[in-house]
């Protein structure tokens, strides 16, 4: 058998029509029979032997001129018409990974799972089709669908594609011959090169054919690949030019030379990807990925670095990082006109390398939870002179490395279309360079209050200009952009005027506002850090200024304060004094408010105002916030806020005539808060635009949104307000089921008409009187809240369990006996384990450890009760 590895291979990777009609198998070869001559397309050589291969819709065409003894030569083919990813992956249904002895010669390893074999010698041929065993069926003898023709040294066959259950739409193959004297004799096997004798042969290596298709063909020859899945080994061995590059079955490769890969490499789960000497691979095709799910060992000593290159400096190519491991790399350089998609994975550099965007290239974060980061040593960052940076909308980055340098004219962009949609950028690292950021903001439009928009300035911009054209810069009575100072709205005059980081502004979208329609915006410059904390005051509003439904109480201490980063503010994080756990964005229509005892929320968005309410004097949030320290690009915004409650009762009011019109009411049970207003726990109601609904609990006269209250096992009452300026029209009143855990009865008691309306029936539609304003009673319990007999009724739940300020609380509500609590990460890796008695009534402490910032998981059994609780540390 003669060697099948190529000593060249040249790539060319145009698509091809079928062939317009069927090679003359005559015992020559002329121009253009079997397609592309040229050297990787429908022709290869491989210095001592030239291969052809072609197809049209009824068969498949070979021929090979083996510049040997074509009558002795056995010709064998295995096709793989069902190609998995990995190459060798998948399970014995999808065809075998192992070959047949032909006369002494075996590849007991193939290198994909083999759908079909051919064997052809002068005067008898047979083929098989895999058993879907992982083995193969028998043999079929000289089925006429095989036609073989010798002539000298050429043989050219033909294989009816039937045979394989019709042309595939893609298929990996490799062939090779067997031979000396006839019918075995002394095999030449090629496959030396990976070890063992011709009876234990493994293949490293084939050629992959992505489409078939007339007009859309792939030229045979044009994709091969490696994969090593037996032993590890140097790469250099087979190559340094390839299609794909696989890595799998838990083997190592390194890589000793330098590399040309044009679509793929994988590095499997449980494979290691390492170097030998300072190499480079080459990323050539216009669309590639790099795949880690093992250890891609960027620098184990001094003087081996694993570099990559993506793109040659001309050509684009587009690379896409997948895989379930940190990518690591030593230097990362992104060529002109090339892109890389870190695809919400993390791509690491170390001991002085760095990941750079050269000129006219371009690094995408295009996913939640992309970041770059450092995997030991110096780590670096470097955007070059017309290089540039994306995080795209929905999607954000996070770089931890050592050191940012920006060097491109606008070399950051921070992309958003919608107010709800947008890019966000934390970086720990050191900033520098002379280049610029851009951070987009959609601005809304309107009239009254809906054309008003709460920013705050995400750059060190020191003049209200950087918002737009400001008051009297659009007419000498204009008045588009407002500060709060604690009693009074301040207008900013100009474009000259002072703005400072960390303070809230209200601006005006719409004719003569700060931007004239609603749109997205680019606000340029250098990202703030770090700022000193905004001071708050404790002040009573002007006259005529009111904030809440509630009264005077509740409208003292009102501040308004702004996002300073390019990355959501974690308002967990802020070291509070005499300031409520609570923060309320402004809507144009209305508030939306929260507090901790609300439903797990949303950060604080990049450049969003909002309204945080001081409860005695000498309010302070801190002294100084820092993008590290407060800024958050968590990967599931909706566990912003840690809490322990289990259960959420949440009334959604809406226009029975206008569904964008809509107010929410939270009620939530926590035992560490109380029937009134918390300032831990709690969020006041503040009243929205007219038109539109306004729904709150009441409390010794206190209005909130947010309402936490205490664990009862009997019937809990509130008293709910309803306000909406528009008399006689319609409104309805839902029940968000889907946020509580335990099973209650919840009804709500409508006073005006004398009626009581049973959730399980549904939405509650009733027709608003202005006068009546404190109109409905909840109810809710463990129970059907109408009977008479609840304290007879089992519990929800045996126990109530909650984690705040770095404790696990668990109260018994009975006797529990022998319970475990089980901490863990969100890998399943244990964290700490308590085995404790836990008596009827009795509430017990356990300090949890220091933690690592991030999500983890409580786990509760007590008898055949078990509960899964997730918090955030």
């Amino acid at each position: 058998m003669k060697r099948i590895i190529p000593f060249f291979f040249v790539v060319i990777g145009s698509q091809a029509q079928f062939i317009s009609s069927p090679p003359n198998r005559d015992g020559s070869i002329s121009t253009g029979e079997y397609g592309d001559h040229t050297n990787g397309r429908n022709a290869w050589s491989d210095g001592t032997r030239t291969w052809y291969m072609t197809w049209d819709n009824t068969n498949l065409y070979l021929a090979v001129n083996s510049n040997g003894n074509a009558t002795d030569d056995e010709f064998v083919i295995y096709i793989d018409t069902d190609p998995q990813t990995p190459v060798n992956g998948g399970s014995n249904s999808n065809g075998s990974l192992a070959g047949i002895n032909f006369d002494g010669v075996e590849y007991t390893r193939l290198p994909f799972r083999a759908n079909f074999l051919a064997y052809i010698r002068n005067g008898y041929h047979q083929h098989r089709t895999h058993n879907g065993s992982g083995g193969w069926n028998s043999n079929v003898d000289n089925s006429t669908d095989i036609v073989k023709t010798t002539s000298g040294n050429l043989q050219e066959i033909a294989i009816n594609w039937s045979l394989m259950g019709g042309r595939p739409s893609s298929f990996n193959f490799i062939i090779y011959l067997n031979g000396g004297t006839a019918y075995g004799g002394t095999s030449i096997t090629g496959a030396s090169a990976d070890g063992g004798t011709a009876s234990d042969l493994t293949g490293r290596q084939y050629f992959s054919i992505e489409s078939t298709g007339d007009g859309s063909s792939t030229p045979p020859f044009s994709r091969l690949c490696y994969v090593n899945q037996i032993a590890s080994n140097n790469i250099s061995a087979y190559g340094s030019s390839f299609f794909g590059v696989t890595v799998a079955d838990n083997q190592t490769t390194t890589l000793n030379t330098n590399l040309t890969i044009e679509s793929f490499l994988r590095v499997e789960g449980g494979c290691t990807w390492t170097v030998s000497g300072d190499r480079t691979v080459t990323f050539t095709g216009s669309t590639a990925t790099l795949f880690n799910s093992g250890f891609m060992n960027a620098n184990p000593s001094f003087g081996n670095t694993a570099n990559y290159d993506i793109g040659n400096g001309t050509d684009a190519t587009i690379l896409t990082l997948e895989g379930l491991s940190n990518i690591d790399v030593f230097n990362f350089n992104i060529k002109n006109s090339s892109t890389c998609r870190i695809n919400g994975r993390q791509l690491r550099t170390g001991n002085t390398g760095t990941i750079t965007v050269e000129n006219g290239g371009v690094l995408e974060a295009n996913a939640t939870n992309s970041i770059l980061a450092e995997w030991g040593g110096t780590s670096n960052v470097t955007i070059n002179s017309g290089g540039l940076l994306r995080v795209t909308s929905g999607s954000n980055l996070d770089i931890t490395t050592d050191n940012l340098t920006n060097n491109a004219s606008e070399g950051i962009l921070i992309e958003a279309n919608s107010l709800t949609s947008y890019g966000a950028l934390r970086f720990t690292s050191s900033y520098s360079g002379t280049g610029t950021v851009t951070q987009q903001r959609y601005l809304r439009s309107g009239t009254g209050n809906a054309g008003w928009n709460a920013i705050s300035a995400s750059m060190n911009a020191s003049t209200a200009s950087h918002f737009g054209t400001i008051g009297t810069d659009v007419h000498v009575n204009t008045k588009n952009l407002y500060r709060w100072d604690g009693s009074e709205w301040v207008n900013i005059t100009n474009g000259s005027s002072t703005i400072t980081p960390g303070i809230g502004y209200y601006g005006f979208v719409g004719t003569n506002g700060i931007q004239t329609t609603g749109d997205v915006y680019n606000f340029t410059g250098t990202p703030n850090t770090s700022i000193t904390a905004p001071s708050l005051t404790f002040d009573n509003p002007g006259s005529g200024v009111t904030f809440t439904i509630s009264g005077s109480t509740s409208n003292q201490g009102w501040n308004l304060i702004g996002n300073p980063f390019t990355c959501p503010l974690d308002f967990n994080t802020f070291t509070r004094t005499n300031v409520d756990d609570a923060f309320y964005i402004f809507t144009g229509t209305g508030y939306h408010s929260y507090a901790g005892g609300g439903l797990p929320n949303l950060l604080i968005g990049p450049m969003q105002a909002f309204w945080v309410k001081a409860n005695a004097a000498s309010p302070s949030l801190g002294t100084s916030w820092s993008m590290s320290s407060n800024g958050s690009v968590h990967s599931n915004p909706d566990l912003h806020r840690g809490t322990s409650i289990e259960d959420f009762f949440v009334l959604d009011v809406e226009d029975a005539n206008d569904s964008e019109k809509t107010d929410r009411l939270t009620i939530s049970i926590h035992n560490s808060a109380t029937d009134d207003f918390d300032n831990e726990w709690d969020a006041w109601k503040l009243r929205n635009s007219a038109g539109y609904p306004n729904i709150y609990t009441k409390y010794n006269n206190n209005a909130m949104a947010i309402n936490a209250v205490p664990y009862a096992s009997g019937l809990k009452t509130f008293d709910v307000g309803f306000i909406s300026t528009l008399h006689n029209h319609p409104y309805t009143i839902h029940l968000r089921d889907q946020y509580l855990t335990n099973g209650y009865g919840v009804y709500l008691e409508d006073k005006k008409l004398n009626l009581t309306h049973d959730f399980k029936n549904g939405a509650y539609t009733f027709i608003n009187d202005t006068i009546f304003k404190d109109r409905f009673i909840l109810k809710f319990s463990a129970i059907d809240p109408l009977s008479t007999n609840q304290a007879e009724v089992p519990k929800a739940s045996p126990y109530q369990a909650w984690v705040h300020d770095g404790q696990i609380h668990l109260k018994g509500f009975e006797n529990l006996g022998r319970t475990t609590l089980k901490v863990t990460d969100m890998t399943g890796k244990v964290i700490k384990v308590w085995n404790v008695d836990i008596a009827e009534g009795a509430t017990t402490t356990f300090a949890l450890p220091n933690l690592a910032k991030g999500v983890y998981v409580l786990n509760i059994v007590a008898g055949n009760n078990s509960k899964n609780i997730k918090f955030i540390y």
